[in-house]
């Protein structure tokens, strides 16, 4: 009886775990000198643009640039997750912001997410973007 309690509190609180957040640096000197200035990347959609500018003055004639891209509706018809999707909180988005000078990638940051990104969502991004390299 024991053990069926304690596999039904462990299957309960797995549910629960907080999400998985992948930060890479791939140049270390973004992270010891602050960046000269800070541009956003005209590929972006508007609305992510919108979120992005409440958070930061960025300059749009700036080498080094801030891209975030998200996808919803994410469907993965593999049998192979089907359990998974069935008893657990599956992500079906994500959400992702690099840092990028030229075609070089200096940082990204990449979250999977169970509900389309919100804007909690795009400020946790910047939070930990800003606190791992030294803005202007």
């Amino acid at each position: 009886m024991r053990v069926v309690l304690f596999v039904v509190v462990l299957v309960l609180f797995a549910g629960c775990t907080p999400k998985k957040e992948y930060i890479n640096i791939y140049d270390k000197n973004i992270t010891k000198e602050p960046l000269p200035c800070l541009g956003l990347d005209l590929m972006m959609s508007e609305a992510l643009k919108k979120e992005l500018t409440k958070l930061y003055h960025f300059k749009p004639d700036c080498e080094y640039r801030i891209s975030l891209d998200s996808r919803g509706g994410i469907v993965c018809n593999s049998s192979f997750n089907s359990a998974l999707k069935a008893n657990s909180n599956f992500p079906n988005s994500y959400l992702r912001l690099e840092l990028k000078r030229g075609v070089k990638t200096l940082f990204s940051y990449y979250v999977d997410l169970t509900s389309s990104p919100d804007e909690d969502d795009i400020k946790r991004a910047f939070e930990v973007f800003s606190n791992k390299v030294k803005l202007p």
